[in-house]
């Protein structure tokens, strides 16, 4: 799978987090109050303490877009899917995303968007 994340914001983003539960099937869904037992994040960027250090790396400006795949995704991560077999899932629930921007900042839910492109 291929995501891609573009800032629709006013604010570069330095560093982000995006990704979810994964299910077995299609028509599955989690039980009330249950966790998922895989789950799956891709990840962009370096984050930093802005009280201790400058940011040095990529930035993702207003405007910009970004493609994540499998390579964006822990290694460990990586290795417990391939246990299970990484075609067993057929289902992705998406969660909140963690978001860091240039100034340091971080909201605590920032805002999400989801397009299916053709």
């Amino acid at each position: 799978m291929t995501l891609r994340v573009k800032n629709v914001g006013t604010k570069p983003i330095i560093a982000f987090r995006v990704g979810g539960g994964l299910l077995h099937g299609v028509g599955e869904e989690l039980p009330i109050h249950a966790s998922f037992d895989y789950g799956i994040g891709w990840n962009w960027g370096n984050s930093f303490n802005p009280d201790k250090e400058k940011h040095h790396g990529p930035v993702l400006n207003a405007g910009d877009a970004v493609e994540l795949s499998y390579a964006n995704v822990s290694s460990l991560t990586r290795r417990v899917l391939a246990k299970e077999g990484e075609g067993a899932f057929r289902k992705l629930k998406f969660m909140a995303p963690a978001i860091q921007y240039a100034d340091g900042s971080s909201p605590l839910i920032p805002p999400m968007r989801f397009r299916k492109l053709p």
